[in-house]
């Protein structure tokens, strides 16, 4: 590979240490083995990956290439400790003089990547992607008062992804962060555009997903107050936050219910009475931005949009989206639900017009429900459909957490403290935003069942209740059978 490929790749290491001035020369020697050692690899690789019948290397496998470089790279810098090194500044002019505007646009684009890298290789039961770099998508919710930093959350090696989106309010003394997403240099130039100071740095829940990033982000902001949903916990040795690098505030740094932050919020938190099995405590903090009557949430609800979200769209869309792709195969080899037959015969059909928008339907249907049914498989249409663009429960939510007699007494509680707020939108970690009301709110929990419905009203279908949500109400029923769910 070329110094400026390394470049990108070594710049993708976001490896945090204090220790800068102490171990400066350091790097600079580690920094030269480790172009020699990227150098091997990329020899080594050049010759056992086949190219097309012009010589050139075929795209699938030259990013498989990439991708074991960036590993190897990321492995050895992360045991040598590097700091994180901010992108050189690039001379259009000069590389444009000495190489050409192939050059230019080469290093504009490895400066670009250098400002994406975050190494993140854990995860249970799966490491959660993308693993060396992650892009940053900035959207206004609500026009100078609310914006959504989004980022890709991908389940690693399965091609299935979702978006993960850090809500920011700005406040008169400053900015409140919910849920940080992986702090990459390209996100905190896009968060400092915001021209405020971050004042509170807020984990709503104790998902893994969402913590992992909170300590990390954080630091970058010793000044402001940290604050977190009640019984954080971490598995397979329940840890306190804090040795997990999250420290809460002294005065405040669990939430509760009431009005805080600068009187700007309502918040209500769901705290059941005990844990689950494995030490699980499902926790989750609402908020209710009172001048902009904005709802925010984690995961207790979504809004799945008929198109994929900006910080997805891509070729990994658009290979999930061919009939031929490796998941319907998989699912067909496997005899999945006993239609392995009718999953081969839809691998041989036509490719659809647009790959994306299949992509996406079958992404949004896999992320959500892990398994759905062979039918849906081959064809999402009509399933992707009957959930698109209506609030509803996440079904892993309300079969593998909220269903049971641990949680239920709780959440239903939660779901009417709630519901008894004014607001008029919602912002989750999730998927789309968008218009919400109250009653939106709880005609949601009203169709998975925990709550009764309003006067008149209907219970309307829930996505569990649906073919695609046979395999998560088979987790659940095994979880229960072994005690880690209560009935």
């Amino acid at each position: 590979p070329s110094w400026l490929d390394l470049r990108a790749v070594y710049g993708a290491t976001e490896i945090e240490s204090v220790h800068v001035a102490r171990r400066a020369r350091r790097r600079r020697h580690s920094l030269h083995r480790l172009r020699r050692l990227a150098c091997s690899l990329g020899f080594l690789s050049c010759r056992v990956i086949p190219s097309d019948s012009c010589g050139r290397p075929d795209a699938a496998r030259n990013d498989a290439q990439m991708y074991l470089r960036a590993i190897l790279v990321a492995a050895f810098a992360h045991s040598l400790q590097t700091p994180p090194t901010a992108p050189r500044a690039v001379d259009r002019r000069a590389l444009v003089a000495g190489g050409g505007a192939a050059a230019a646009a080469a290093a504009i684009a490895a400066a670009k990547q250098t400002r994406r890298g975050y190494i993140n290789l854990t995860g249970f039961p799966f490491p959660l992607g993308p693993f060396v770099a992650r892009k940053t998508v900035r959207s206004e919710i609500v026009p100078g008062r609310i914006w959504g930093f989004e980022q890709e959350q991908s389940l690693g090696g399965f091609g299935v992804a979702a978006n993960a989106r850090m809500v920011v309010v700005k406040l008169a003394s400053g900015l409140w962060v919910h849920n940080p997403v992986a702090p990459t240099r390209e996100l905190l130039d896009s968060l400092s555009e915001l021209g405020a100071p971050v004042e509170h740095v807020v984990l709503g829940s104790t998902q893994y997903e969402h913590k992992v990033f909170a300590g990390p982000f954080a630091r970058n902001f010793p000044k402001a107050k940290v604050h977190v949903a009640p019984d954080q916990w971490a598995f397979p040795l329940d840890l306190p936050p804090q040795t997990l690098g999250i420290f809460p505030s002294k005065d405040d740094g669990v939430l509760t219910d009431g009005r805080f932050f600068d009187d700007e919020f309502d918040v209500r938190v769901l705290r059941p009475d005990k844990r689950l099995g494995g030490g699980y405590a499902a926790c989750e903090a609402a908020f209710v931005h009172r001048p902009t009557k904005t709802l925010i949430l984690t995961d207790a609800l979504i809004k799945v949009p008929k198109t994929p979200p900006p910080v997805l769209a891509g070729p990994a869309l658009e290979a999930l989206g061919r009939p031929d792709n490796y998941l319907v195969d998989v699912a067909a080899r496997v005899n999945w639900r006993g239609q392995g037959a009718e999953l081969r015969d839809a691998t041989r059909r036509p490719a659809p017009a647009d790959l994306a928008k299949t992509g996406w339907k079958r992404d949004a249907l896999l992320s959500l429900f892990f398994g759905p049914s062979p039918e849906s498989l081959a064809n999402p249409d009509a399933a992707f459909d009957a959930l698109a663009e209506r609030w509803v429960v996440p079904p892993v939510c309300a079969g593998l957490v909220y269903d049971n007699g641990v949680v239920r007494p709780a959440l239903a509680r939660w779901v009417e403290a709630v519901a008894a707020l004014d607001f008029k939108r919602a912002a989750t970690s999730h998927f789309a935003t968008g218009a919400c009301s109250p009653r939106d709110w709880r005609d949601a929990y009203v169709a998975a069942g925990v709550v009764p419905p309003s006067r008149g009203g209907g219970k309307g279908v829930s996505p569990l209740d649906t073919p695609d949500g046979r395999l998560i109400s088979d987790i659940a029923g095994t979880l229960k059978k072994v005690g880690v769910l209560a009935a």
